[in-house]
């Protein structure tokens, strides 16, 4: 039966037991009908009841809807409306019946109102629980395995596994079914899980008894599959083998075989891998396989045996050398070691085999730098040994004889020196003294060496020819004589002369044998004789030559172009080592230093203790000079303002005050100018107190003289309050707060360029756009006009001022609440009325206000919890808003 067809049976049924009742009811139905009509009391709740379901969820496959027959009475000619518990409207009945076709996909609880034209709405009818329903959703079969060996079983599972549901499975040769074709013995008829050992295809559906008319098939059908092979056969090349030769296993080969498993004396062998031969198999052993399949791996029955014997290989000789390294005049013996198998050796040298070595297990005399490898032959077969690990044999050369390499020319030396004998590179040495070094150092003394060498594999070298030393006597200590006195001022000289001999060397490095000084110097000189020998140095010969006293230099107490009324004083400097000094002025006075008064051209010399005297100083000139007058100071501005503009804070303000002089200007700040421009604010955009007298003073730069001060100008400046941390904010839904504003006498506000009245830090917002503010300091200076200044900060960023919709011009907050409500609203009104009532209708609160500009408070807190309505009424303004109350 299709849902069309159902629903219109339960509209049916419906309509005929909704005519019984009026047919039993007779006229008593329409007098209580026409008395209804002249009652305008509120209608009496209806009763709503479950009839059945039309349509379970997942019926049509992916949609979970389920349609549910509900039915209500006692609403006469009302109209029906449906909820849900959460108040959602369900909708009408089904049109001319009191049933509803309701779609839900979850179990849920409804109840019905009704609604009669003048009489308002009933209250809600008994709450009905609804029941979801639904078909089972579509399975599918789990397969643990589609293809298995005989002997085994796959598990067909279902993924809806509900123990509730019935569930049919059936077999069938082909993809179309043909009944059920299953053994009654199987497995889990009847369940979610069919375990068959039996190829085919197999179907699956489900059925909830809730709803039996919508029977769930599984997405298509599965194919089980069982699978066997035949047993294999081996083929062996010669059962009979050399052990390290092995020999060849095949086995017969069919179609789908994947790998085979070899079996030795009836043990699986996993290391004679998987393939179908064994190119080499070399264990006395009885052999067997088993193949497996390609698709799921079954295994066949197990081959017949195939017996295997290996002959015993010698084991790999091992050669012992009674030296691996000799010297090349010296020979090694060789000794192989084998098993008890080996009947014979055969011996290799460099890779070839050399019959001349013999076929024994020894060599006992060999002398040659090679490689040498044996192997071992048995008797039998004559099976061979591997070759042994090479033996490396290296006869060692002799070392090449040494030679001895003297540090000095001829192995010479003078009395007292030494030299170093060096001998070729080595690894150890013998010299006929003893020594067992490289070199032997600080010889001093006359005699004969020579040595071998002997290298790091301790063979030794033929010895070194024979090196002879000889030992000279050195020349006598010679002796200076001078010229003239050693101790002289600068400007003067002396001669130094060495005894004779053949080559001079004097500690400046000169090689004459006088030498002619103008300098101080500490010198000794040595001599060398003709067996090129030094002599000890001469005793040290000190010349000092006394340096002049350095040019002196004149320094002033000042200027030297000074003003008439004054005088300098000019001084000499002293000796730089701070010995005593003495001064001779141009002026004939000898003090250190002199006074001046008058133009002129001065110079000193100065004289040390020992006579010398300096050149003459630089000359020094004096000039007397006039004075200029007072300069007369005057501000081109107010001397009395704030650091910045109060129209444009950016603007920052400034004075100049201006000199008038004929000379350059020096402001009491230092500035040197004629106009001295002055602000507060600095580069960095800080506050500097400029506050105070200001005067100047002219100078004529052409003779530094200075004027007297002028008269003072005072400057008064005073800071604009700096408003960069501060913000607005919203103290509510439209009311705004100045916040973080620096402390000021009234608050200046703009909605966007226009000053508004506003001189609070707290204004209500009626007109949505951007708000700035900014705060004014009233300063109180006498001096000022009105006796004070007013300075204004910058103004806030921007507050952008927007309504959520959702208020429409009314605000209620907070919503729930414990009972005490704030009120705002967009425009301001006079007389607005505030109406609350509940959800009955009653009126529970009712006032007057004369105005509202701000925040209105309501206190509840003394009514029941739960939903109200306010409603807020003023001129050309009535809106009404659900408040709740919950403590």
């Amino acid at each position: 039966m299709n849902n069309f067809t159902q629903r219109t049976l339960l509209v049916i049924l419906f309509l005929i037991a909704s005519l019984g009742v009026v047919l039993a009811n007779g006229s008593t139905s329409i007098s209580e009908e026409n008395k209804n009509s002249t009652n305008t009391s509120i209608p009496d709740a209806p009763t709503v009841q479950y009839v059945g379901i039309d349509r379970c969820g997942y019926q049509s496959i992916g949609d979970p809807r389920s349609v549910v027959v509900l039915r209500s009475s006692g609403c006469n000619t009302g109209t029906i409306t449906w909820y849900d518990s959460n108040g959602r409207d369900l909708g009408l009945n089904t049109p001319t019946t009191e049933l509803k076709f309701l779609e839900i996909t979850a179990n849920t609880t409804v109840y019905a109102t009704c609604t009669i034209v003048g009489n308002g709405v009933s209250a809600h009818s008994n709450h009905l629980d609804v029941k979801y329903l639904s078909a089972p959703t579509v399975p599918h079969i789990i397969q643990d395995n589609k293809v298995v060996c005989d002997g085994q079983t796959i598990s067909l599972k279902s993924s809806i596994t509900n123990p509730n549901y019935i569930y049919r499975w059936e077999r069938g040769v082909s993809h179309v079914t043909s009944g059920a074709q299953l053994d009654p013995s199987t497995k889990g008829i009847g369940t979610p899980e069919l375990t068959v050992n039996q190829s085919g295809f197999y179907y699956l559906s489900i059925v909830s008894p809730e709803c039996p008319q919508a029977p769930a098939y599984a997405s298509g059908q599965v194919y089980a599959e069982f699978y066997s092979l035949p047993k294999p056969k081996i083929t062996v090349e010669a059962p009979t083998f050399c052990e390290d030769i092995g020999t060849t296993l095949k086995v017969d080969s069919i179609q789908f075989i994947k790998n085979y498993q070899w079996y030795v004396n009836g043990v699986k062998q996993d290391n004679l891998g998987t393939v179908s031969h064994i190119e080499k198999f070399n264990k006395t052993a009885s052999i067997q396989v088993v193949s497996v399949e390609s698709r799921i791996g079954c295994l066949s029955p197990i081959s017949d045996a195939v017996s295997l014997k290996a002959v015993t290989v010698p084991t790999k000789p091992v050669i012992t050398a009674s030296a691996l390294e000799f010297c090349e005049d010296k020979t090694v013996s060789l000794k192989a070691d084998s098993s008890a198998v080996t009947a014979k050796y055969e011996w290799y040298i460099n890779g070839v085999k050399q019959d001349s070595l013999g076929s024994l297990s020894s060599v006992k005399s060999f002398n040659k730098t090679a490689t040498i490898q044996v192997l071992g032959v048995e008797k039998v077969l004559e099976c061979r040994s591997a070759l042994s690990e090479p033996v490396k044999l290296t006869a060692l050369v002799l070392p090449t004889k040494p030679v001895i390499t003297s540090s000095k020319a001829n192995a010479t030396i003078c009395a007292g020196d030494t030299l170093s004998l060096t001998s070729t590179a080595g690894f150890s040495y013998n010299w006929n003294t003893g020594a067992t070094t490289r070199t032997i150092a600080n010889i001093k003394v006359a005699g004969k060496y020579a040595l071998q060498i002997i290298d790091a594999k301790g063979c030794v070298s033929k010895s070194s020819d024979t090196t002879t030393i000889k030992v000279n006597a050195l020349p006598a200590k010679p002796v200076v004589t001078a010229s003239g006195p050693i101790a002289f001022c600068d400007g003067g000289s002396v001669t130094l002369t060495s005894t004779p001999n053949v080559k001079y060397i004097w500690s400046n490095n000169e090689t004459t044998r006088s030498i002619t000084l103008s300098t101080s110097k500490d010198l000794t000189v040595a001599v060398i004789d003709a067996n090129n020998c030094t002599s000890p140095s001469s005793d040290l010969v000190k010349v000092t030559v006394y340096a002049l006293p350095a040019k002196p230099t004149i320094t002033s107490s000042g200027n030297l172009s000074f003003c008439a009324d004054q005088s300098v004083i000019i001084t000499s400097s002293d000796l730089i080592n701070g010995e005593k000094t003495k001064y001779i002025w141009s002026s004939k006075d000898s003090t250190k230093s002199i006074t001046v008064k008058t133009t002129g051209t001065f110079s000193v010399k100065v004289i040390d203790p020992r006579g010398c005297i300096s050149p003459s100083s630089d000359l020094v000139s004096t000039v007397a000079l006039p004075v200029p007058d007072a300069p007369t100071i005057a501000a081109d501005g107010a001397t009395i303002f704030c650091s910045r503009s109060n129209d444009d804070y950016s603007k920052i303000n400034t004075v100049n005050l201006v000199a008038t002089s004929a000379f350059e200007v020096t402001w009491s700040t230092g500035f040197v100018g004629k106009t001295l421009n002055l602000t507060s604010i600095n580069s960095q955009g800080t506050f500097v107190d400029i506050s105070r007298e200001y005067t100047a003073f002219a100078k004529n730069t052409s003779t530094g003289c200075i004027s007297p001060k002028s008269a003072p100008i005072n400057i008064i400046v005073r800071n604009n309050p700096d408003a960069s941390a501060a913000s607005i904010e919203k103290d509510g839904t439209y009311t705004l707060k100045a916040v973080n504003f620096p402390a000021g006498n009234e608050y200046e506000w703009k909605y966007g360029s226009e000053v508004l009245a506003f001189k609070e830090g707290i204004i209500k917002a009626n007109r949505f756009g951007d708000y700035t503010a900014r705060i004014k300091t009233l300063f109180a200076i006498p001096t000022a006009p009105g006796g004070q200044l007013a300075c204004f900060s910058n103004f806030s960023k921007a507050f952008s001022f927007k309504e959520d919709p959702s208020f429409a011009g009314l605000s209620i907050y907070p919503n729930p609440s414990n009972g005490l409500l704030t009120i705002e609203t967009l425009a301001d009104y006079d007389n607005p009325e505030i109406l609350i009532y509940d959800l009955l209708g009653r009126q529970i609160y009712a006032g007057t206000l004369p105005t509202i500009k701000g925040k209105v408070i309501i206190d509840l807190r003394n009514n029941n919890e739960g939903e109200y309505m306010l409603r807020f009424k003023a001129a050309n303004f009535d809106l009404t808003k659900r408040i709740i109350v919950n403590r």
